[in-house]
């Protein structure tokens, strides 16, 4: 299964159990739970519905469970209460317990087992549940006077002068190959901008000296002939033949498809990212719950931005197979 986003996560689990309705003489009702999300590349699954589920384990027997579907945040952070959807009626006395985390990083229910870890309580938690109802709290004391200051202490030595580094070798601006080549800094090296013809005009377009008018975004994105259909349990991919006519002077930086159950469909939806090029490509759309109706759209990136080819629908089988 090819996937636009696979699961790689690290987890920071913060297991605090606190009060919820009398600070001092309830045993907890939540658990506090945070969790980091990457993709298998390492990198943070950023402002991303995902879908969490947590079951409270005694030994091989689920004696709680509950579902999550939140959002990461701008770091890929999901932070939930557990207890907070369902209620944590469990006699801790009869532990130990183990908490076992399940995540899809798409937001459905397509789980994978992340981690098992066994839940601890705090001494807090252990005295509030046995405590009584607390006394009336005593009047305050006097307070104490002001103990003398103490004399500063010396000041220290001062450390030895450390060597100097030796001299780097002296900078060089890069020569050019062509009369009337020209140079501008990208912020890492020198790249070299051929010369124009007679009259042609120099734009800075994105950034970069460009002779003539800056590059559009591209042009001509479209779906073309059949979809195949592929099962996949009870989800459905389908596969398109796409196009994209001209990256209209700039090369693509990113093309493919994108879909929804709504209408014109963005790269922040469901999208699937292909071949960079122009031309034709097979790109995917995956994951596909039965009998439903899904917008899609072709797209293509450039430096000057993205073009989508025209809102076009398509309605998945009843089953699978058909």
């Amino acid at each position: 299964m090819n996937k636009k986003i696979k699961l790689f996560i690290a987890i920071a689990i913060l297991l605090n159990l606190f009060i919820v309705n009398n600070i001092i003489a309830q045993a907890p009702q939540k658990i506090s739970y945070q969790a980091v999300i990457r993709n298998n590349t390492g990198t943070l699954i950023e402002n991303h519905n995902v879908s969490i589920r947590i079951n409270i384990m005694q030994g091989f027997n689920s004696v709680f469970e509950e579902i999550h579907n939140v959002n990461t945040n701008d770091n890929g952070l999901v932070s939930i209460e557990i207890g907070s959807i369902n209620t944590l009626n469990i006699d801790w006395s009869a532990g130990p317990y183990m908490i076992k985390t399940e995540v899809d990083p798409i937001g459905g229910s397509n789980y994978t087992i992340i981690g098992t870890s066994q839940l601890l309580s705090v001494p807090y938690a252990l005295y509030s549940e046995k405590c009584g109802t607390p006394g009336p709290q005593g009047e305050q004391g006097p307070i104490g006077p002001t103990g003398a200051t103490g004399p500063q202490g010396e000041q220290g030595p001062i450390g030895p002068t450390g060597e100097t580094g030796p001299i780097g070798p002296t900078g060089t601006f890069q020569n050019g190959t062509t009369p009337g080549e020209m140079l501008y800094w990208d912020g890492n090296n020198w790249i070299a901008v051929a010369p124009g013809t007679t009259g042609q005009t120099l734009t800075f377009c994105y950034g970069i000296p460009t002779w003539g008018p800056c590059p559009t975004a591209p042009s001509g994105c479209y779906a073309e002939g059949d979809s195949t259909y592929q099962c996949e349990g009870p989800y459905v991919n389908i596969v398109f033949n796409t196009y994209i006519a001209s990256n209209v002077g700039s090369p693509i930086i990113e093309r493919g498809i994108c879909w929804s159950t709504s209408p014109n469909p963005t790269i922040a939806d469901n999208h699937w990212v292909g071949y960079q090029g122009t031309g034709c490509s097979t790109d995917l759309l995956y994951h596909l719950s039965l009998s439903t109706t899904y917008h899609y759209r072709v797209y293509a990136t450039n430096i000057a931005g993205t073009t989508y080819s025209n809102d076009a629908t398509i309605t998945t089988h009843a089953s699978c197979p058909w």
